[in-house]
């Protein structure tokens, strides 16, 4: 099938685990045999199209009007997609579904969605009440709405674990069956060669410290406060672990600070953007990666994490199952709570025997729900759930080819019509010429024999005028009385009234038997 992907974020420009989500799913889907287009936002010296492994990536260049409001940009990336999207379905033809990511690509789906009959898919990787624990201001309240939006517009919605499920089902009211669980995959087999572990560990942390690793954005819901209160409290019993933070984010400085507050700066590493082999070697040396934060705690970095063999902390959530099982495949704090936090570190880094039971139960579990490889199979179910609900209207594809054939034959039959009446009226042209001709002739001829007959009713007449008038002269000889007059005109103008309705009898007949003669043609 033929499948549209709209992103805003695919490789290189990546600022969060989307870009890396969209690739994947799309590069499996290929491999599937599908042909998959994505269209996205520009990034750098990108080329606007390339060809990579199979996806087809356009990426466009936002309307070029000057605004500092990002809702406004956002709209105008999407005037650009719109666009984009519609050179493509006018070139190579229509596609079979379309699958959005996020809010911030929604009004490109819903136009393309409308204008081309194209069922419409999407996977909410978050939402904005969540990102920013609650509605504050206007924007955020903006872009609540566009999520609803695009919620509403969708067949059907992909949440990538559980608790998204249970996030979107609350915050907008869908009906059950629209929103389906399908993970996050992961690339279980490494891409990180064999490497000097002690002389990387060297440029995070001392060789006989252990290696506490956070990975991830540096915003509220990831709860890195949370993770920089349990070490201040693991720190003030032991001094041989290193806390190492990896990603950016708007609370970089402030975290900095609170470390700086505790005396804890030496302690807390805040290593920015790190390459992914960085970050996968990292996984490879860390004694325990934590996610203490609240909103969506099993993410990529948690299944990359454990695809490494680093044991994991997650926050329990409690609301919904996610497949994290304390002390069989990872451990979980208490959601919220520093000082659970802080003794499921110290579990992880001084229980040795359990170490490797959490590792092998975690790769296992990775291998039969979380490579790409099922991820595309799942989400190509679906498409094929919504393609064989709209089979038959006006939103599949075959039936808008086969609405489009029926038009293309249509319009061959008008204009085979205009030319067949186009040589209809040609003939009849034709015909009423020679009637002109014919009628021109008969007129010419009628007028001569007018002229003729008038000519001879004048000498006929004056014949009689004479004859008459000698008679008058006789007469008054003898009676005594005034000639009679007699009127001449009178008889001449009857006669030729009835020669004249003789000619139009004549040419009545003739138009008629033309008419006749047409009719009977067609």
């Amino acid at each position: 099938m033929k499948i549209l992907m709209l992103t805003w974020e695919y490789p290189p420009k990546a600022k969060g685990e989307l870009a890396d989500y969209v690739y994947n799913l799309s590069k499996e889907l290929t491999i599937l045999g599908h042909e998959v287009d994505v269209i996205t936002l520009e990034e750098g010296v990108s080329p606007v199209y390339e060809d990579i492994e199979g996806v087809k990536v356009h990426r466009v260049t936002p309307c070029n009007i000057a605004t500092e409001d990002f809702t406004k940009w956002i709209m105008h990336l999407n005037f650009s997609m719109i666009e984009e999207g519609t050179r493509l379905i006018n070139r190579e033809g229509n596609f079979d579904i379309i699958h959005c990511h996020d809010w911030n690509t929604s009004y490109a789906a819903k136009v393309l969605k409308w204008s081309h009959s194209i069922p419409l898919i999407s996977t909410m990787h978050g939402t904005e009440v969540g990102r920013s624990n609650g509605i504050k201001n206007e924007i955020q309240r903006y872009i609540a709405s566009v999520e609803w939006l695009l919620t509403y517009e969708s067949s059907k919605i992909i949440a990538c674990d559980n608790y998204m499920e249970e996030e979107i089902q609350r915050l907008f009211s869908l009906p059950m069956g629209k929103v389906t669980v399908i993970p996050k995959g992961i690339r279980i087999n490494s891409n990180v060669n064999i490497f000097d572990k002690k002389s990387f560990k060297n440029r995070f942390a001392r060789e006989d410290e252990k290696i506490v690793l956070f990975v991830g954005n540096l915003d509220y819901d990831k709860g890195v406060s949370l993770l920089i209160e349990a070490a201040r409290m693991i720190l003030n019993e032991r001094w041989d672990v290193k806390f190492v933070v990896v990603g950016t984010g708007d609370s970089s400085e402030e975290l900095k600070s609170i470390c700086k507050r505790n005396n804890i700066e030496n302690k807390v590493l805040f290593t920015g953007a790190l390459s992914d082999e960085d970050v996968e070697k990292l996984y490879n040396i860390a004694d325990v990666t934590v996610f203490p934060g609240a909103y969506k705690p099993f993410g990529k970095e948690t299944i990359e994490a454990m695809a490494a063999g680093c044991p994991v902390i997650v926050a329990d959530t409690e609301k919904v199952v996610d497949p994290i099982i304390h002390k069989v495949n990872g451990l979980k704090m208490l959601k919220g709570n520093p000082e659970s936090l802080k003794d499921n570190i110290n579990i992880a880094i001084n229980d040795l025997p359990l170490r490797p039971i959490l590792i092998e139960n975690a790769k296992e579990m990775l291998k039969s729900r979380y490579c790409w490889k099922s991820v595309a199979k799942e989400v190509e179910s679906r498409y094929k759930d919504i393609l064989e609900e709209v089979k038959g209207t006006s939103w599949s594809r075959e039936k808008v080819e086969e609405v489009s054939e029926s038009e293309v034959e249509a319009k061959n039959v008008i204009e085979k019509n205009k030319e067949i009446n186009k040589v209809e009226v040609d003939k009849i042209e034709e015909k009423e010429a020679e009637i002109n001709i014919e009628n021109k002739i008969e007129e010419e001829s009628v007028k001569k024999t007018i002229e003729t007959v008038a000519k001879e009713e004048s000498k006929t007449i004056e014949k009689e005028e004479k004859k008459s008038t000698n008679t008058e002269t006789k007469s008054t000889t003898t009676r005594g009385r005034k000639p009679r007059k007699t009127t001449t005109k009178k008889t001449t103008a009857i006669k030729a009234k009835k020669v004249e309705e003789v000619v139009d009898k004549n040419k009545d007949e003739k138009e008629e038997a033309v008419i006749t003669e047409i009719e009977l043609k067609e």
